[in-house]
């Protein structure tokens, strides 16, 4: 019967730790960079619009719509 000590010797897990720091480390870096796109700041009435436009109705907005 074989066991996982079988497979697993000391270098192979090194390596697999390694790696997973590596990419664990790597996926964060990206993800920060790709995070801090900095967002269009919207106007004043584009705010107020979009305030407005929230609390109507489901018909009032289709008629703006079409």
């Amino acid at each position: 019967m074989a066991f996982l000590s079988d497979f697993l010797d000391q270098e192979t897990v090194l390596g697999l730790l390694v790696g997973i720091v590596v990419g664990s480390l790597a996926y964060f870096a990206v993800s920060k960079l790709i995070g801090r796109r900095p967002t269009k700041t919207k106007s004043d009435v584009d705010r107020q619009f979009r305030n407005v436009f929230a609390i109507m109705d489901e018909g009032r907005r289709q008629s703006l719509v079409s």
